[in-house]
């Protein structure tokens, strides 16, 4: 019956197994005054007497610390700042210097010796003698646990801050506990340690490489297709990894799982895109999360648990494929909101002033810039993309305004009348609706290229007698931005 208390940061021990050593890991305290559910000002420290617990500041994936010596071994420690550790130093007879904190520059090295009750530190750019440096939990606790040692002399030693996976920690356990109030746990889940394979253009069979948190199958600044990939989970994992992927003149192919080869050999087909999901418990804890190394663009913005990632429609190999399978809530450590992971095309057929119909394409532009020629007419479809769907789309056309929305391919705007269009409106139907966002864009007479609209907005130009002389097209998954979309206006009107 005890009211909960609502805390933004959560009363923390953390405990960790690293090369079967189990080690405390204590974190920085939080002090100041805060808000605890309605109580107005309530200190943290305060609080810590009342219910005898420990008040810390969470450290999760990315905030770990540790010391690089002279031979490039890493040790782990214990943060005492943002540029210090904690550690207890002994001189190379064994005799006692003291406690306190090793301190680094900005740059990460190591710059000084801070004894505790000393007022002036030990500048390890004069002092040159060889020293045992103990890292250690924080001192002031009253029980000085050592976590690891090495020897430093002078300034040979920097700090790191990275993912506890690459520290070399693993199993990590996360216990959150408040006395007398409530008791919660909250484990922070290790990472999965994907396995998997591709086939590539001239390479043949090529094993995944190990990337940061995840793999990376194929190749990059090669040119190379990737024609097949494999992915599974560790042995004994309770659930699957699914995938399935785009294919050079086949199209979106079945799913597959946990090791099962997608795509072709022998056939010098690319893979152009794919979507990969996890099923079973394990997709109750993690999130897969993969991107596409793809031709022209370079590597593609991060998808998960089903989007889509690469391109269709263009004929754009993808080159690699990265993965990772993180705990939910977490994201790679160089994930960018809003950026596209996926670049679908539309196909469309043109009516051109001068040149009337100008055949069918699957392309992200069409139309003309630089020739001072209008668009008459435009059909689009949208084939090929991940999910069931179409396209409805409507025109603005000199001396008739708007014209009504067509839809998959059927004309929109004039043939014969020498009239302009001037602007456009796209929307997505069906299924692709609900996951995907349709952007657009026309390169206008006097303005160029306007800025992106999506999904029904206006895009060109009305009341301006302006003609619009192209238009470009992209199926993106929504949240997400083309790569050039900088907020300017998509149409200009009187």
């Amino acid at each position: 019956d005890t009211p909960k208390r609502v805390i933004d940061v959560p009363v923390l021990t953390v405990t960790a197994n690293r090369v079967n050593e189990m080690f405390s890991k204590p974190t920085r305290k939080l002090f100041g005054t805060r808000t605890l559910s309605g109580t107005e000002g309530e200190s943290a420290d305060d609080y810590m007497s009342a219910t005898n617990s420990s008040y810390l500041i969470p450290k999760f994936d990315g905030q770990w610390y540790a010391v690089k010596d002279a031979d490039g071994n890493l040790h782990l420690a214990s943060d005492a700042s943002d540029n210090s550790v904690y550690a207890s130093f002994l001189s190379m007879d064994g005799k006692s210097m003291g406690v306190g904190e090793l301190i680094f520059d900005a740059d990460g090295n190591a710059k000084s010796i801070h004894l505790y009750g000393n007022t002036i530190p030990i500048n390890l750019d004069t002092f040159q003698e060889m020293v045992t440096v103990a890292l250690c939990n924080n001192p002031s606790s009253g029980t000085e646990e050592i976590i690891d040692m090495f020897t430093l002399q002078g300034t040979n030693a920097t700090l790191v801050k990275d993912s506890y996976a690459n520290l070399g920690i693993s199993d990590v356990e996360v216990k959150i506990s408040i006395a007398d109030m409530y008791d919660v746990q909250h484990e922070i889940k290790p990472l999965l340690k994907l396995a998997g394979a591709g086939h590539v253009q001239t390479y043949g069979d090529k094993g995944a490489t190990q990337e940061g948190n995840g793999i990376v199958i194929g190749t990059t600044g090669q040119s190379k297709r990737l024609e097949q990939f494999s992915v599974s989970l560790p042995e004994g994992t309770d659930g699957s990894i699914e995938y399935r992927g785009h294919l050079q003149g086949i199209g979106w192919n079945g799913w597959v799982k946990d090791g099962a080869p997608c795509g072709t050999t022998g056939e010098s087909r690319r893979i152009e895109a794919v979507q990969m999901t996890l099923t079973g418990a394990v997709a109750n804890d993690y999130s897969v999360w993969y991107r596409v190394h793809s031709q022209t663009f370079g590597w593609l913005g991060w998808a998960k648990d089903g989007q889509a990632a690469g391109t269709a429609g263009q004929s754009k190999r993808a080159e690699a494929v990265e993965v990772q399978a993180l705990p939910k809530g977490q994201v790679p450590g160089d994930y960018v909101e809003g950026q596209a992971s996926y670049i679908g095309a539309a196909t469309a057929d043109v009516h051109l002033q001068g040149t009337g119909w100008a055949g069918s394409g699957s392309a992200l532009e069409f139309g003309t810039t630089g020739q001072s020629r209008r668009l008459e007419a435009i059909g689009i479809t949208t084939p090929n993309q991940p999910e069931a769907g179409g396209v409805t789309y409507e025109v603005h056309a000199q001396g008739i305004g708007w014209m009504g929305a067509v839809a998959d391919g059927a004309l929109a705007g004039t043939t014969g009348q020498s009239r302009r269009l001037e602007a456009v409106r796209v929307s997505l139907t069906g299924d692709m609706a609900n996951d995907f966002s349709v952007w657009y864009r026309v390169h206008s007479q006097t303005y160029g290229w306007l800025g992106w609209a999506h999904d029904g907005e206006e895009a060109g130009t009305t009341g301006l007698s302006k003609r619009a002389e192209a238009i470009d097209v992209q199926i993106l998954p929504q949240g997400q931005v083309p790569g050039d979309y900088d907020g300017s206006a998509a149409c200009v009107t009187r």
